[in-house]
């Protein structure tokens, strides 16, 4: 039981000789501690200043202390260790929701105390796998990642890659984009269009899929009205970064390179481009201040006359460790959970440029400052936008993924750059057949409620 005795009465007792007394606010009486981990460390100064004010006004009131802590690491292997230890949080981020349901370790909103107005603010952006699973909401969508292009407007404007007024014209499409990403390139200056972060083990998906969505709007190159996987869009995405590969026209050494390191590379200038997500706004505001003027674009696509709506996706909000509503209560839980779903909570968040809520409703009124320009340009990337749909399921076990012959073949030029559309069919015929074979091994899974017929993400 995660239940702490701050100062004992006989404790009091035993020292009243030698000391002045007890203090009177803790003499006797019992605190709470939830543990509460997350992933994510962008937002460790703001969180951890608004929990300690929490912890000293609320939670003193109520008796609860929260014990937030930021995992380094890969959190969701961390989770499993501590599940199977039975050491696990009481309130946590990551995970595999669907993998946290089979094995019964959280607990779903519906059934505790208050869950069901928590869900109903949310209601109307809760999708199906994603926070709800048999009717049970386990995970609530409380905030939103946006993605787009960032550059260097300096660059741009030095290059002579400006509009009719004189300002950084970012590029529109794909072949846009290779052809700044040549004329912003002069390794005498150790000036390069842009920079890939090979090493960062979601490169891929930052680079490839999510800037496919302006080509194609497939989040993952699942197309939600045929229930089939299409490539086309992200081979338009590969090719274009092995026309700039071969350009010579990025950053050398990609191999070696994570995000941070291409994030901090961006920010002290000498790089054009670079994809980006809507919380590196924050990294180049504190954890890596911009010495530059750089602004937010979004993805540029195959064709500049068919553009689509972008990927965007809801934050992995908060579960809640089922075995701990036995152990310390649901009620405390969920005045803690409460509180981090709050308008106040988010609209900090928002104001501080830390997180975009999913209901730009609950901020309707906050005026932000002059200076978060780039942070009012990721939120307005919520207008071409949207929230990521689960494909069906599929197996395909034993067999090499796209991502992975992507970085071990494509990239490397083991596989050439005029074959990236015929491995891209080969593959979506793969996971099609996946798709097929799921079915036969289970055939009692409704893969029918994957297939949207009004699916359109035409901008």
């Amino acid at each position: 039981m995660k239940v702490k005795r701050i100062l004992s009465v006989a404790l009091c007792a035993a020292i009243a000789a030698s000391m002045a007394g007890c203090n009177k606010e803790t003499a006797g009486g019992d605190v709470t501690t939830i543990t509460v981990w997350t992933g994510n460390g962008g937002d460790k100064a703001f969180i951890t200043k608004e929990i300690e004010n929490w912890n000293n006004t609320t939670g003193k009131e109520k008796g609860i202390r929260i014990d937030y802590t930021v995992q380094e690491g890969s959190i969701g292997e961390k989770l499993d260790l501590a599940f199977s230890s039975g050491k696990a949080p009481d309130i946590f981020q990551g995970g595999t929701l669907a993998q946290l349901v089979a094995n019964d370790q959280i607990a779903a909103f519906e059934d505790l105390p208050g869950g069901d107005a928590l869900v109903k603010k949310f209601e109307k952006y809760i999708e199906e796998d994603m926070n709800r699973i048999n009717g049970k909401t386990y995970m609530l969508p409380v905030s939103v990642t946006t993605y787009g292009l960032i550059y260097n407007k300096d660059m741009f404007k030095a290059a002579g890659i400006v509009d009719e007024n004189g300002e950084a014209k970012p590029p529109e499409t794909l072949a846009e984009m290779v052809e700044d990403a040549k004329k912003l390139t002069n390794p005498d200056k150790k000036e390069y269009g842009m920079i890939f972060p090979v090493k960062f083990g979601a490169w891929y998906d930052l680079d490839v899929t999510k800037v496919a969505t302006a080509t194609d709007g497939l989040p993952v190159g699942y197309n939600p009205v045929t229930g089939q996987f299409d490539f086309s869009g992200q081979a338009e995405v590969m090719k274009a970064i092995m026309q700039i590969k071969a350009d010579g026209s990025y950053f050398p050494g990609a191999d070696g390179i994570d995000n941070d390191t291409a994030r901090s590379r961006f920010a002290l200038g000498g790089i054009g481009m670079k994809t980006a997500g809507s919380y590196d706004y924050g990294v180049l505001t504190d954890q890596f201040p911009a010495k530059i003027d750089w602004g937010v674009a979004p993805f540029p696509s195959a064709d500049r006359n068919e553009k689509h709506l972008q990927f965007m996706n809801s934050g992995s909000f908060y579960k809640i460790n089922k075995s701990s509503v036995e152990t310390i209560g649901a009620e405390k839980l969920m005045t803690v959970m409460e509180w981090f779903c709050s308008d106040e909570l988010i609209k900090k968040y928002y104001e501080n440029g830390l997180q975009l809520p999913i209901d730009f409703d609950m901020v309707s009124d906050v005026e932000l400052g002059d200076d978060m320009e780039n942070w009012k340009a990721f939120a307005e990337m919520t207008k071409i936008s949207r929230q990521f749909v689960m494909p069906r399921l599929f197996d395909v076990s034993g067999q090499k993924d796209l991502a992975q012959t992507w970085l071990e073949d494509i990239w490397t030029g083991n596989i050439p750059a005029d074959q990236i559309d015929e491995v891209c069919r080969e593959k979506a015929d793969m996971m099609n057949k996946g798709i097929e074979k799921y079915q036969e091994l289970h055939p009692d899974y409704d893969g029918q409620k994957y297939i949207l017929s009004e699916w359109n993400t035409k901008r």
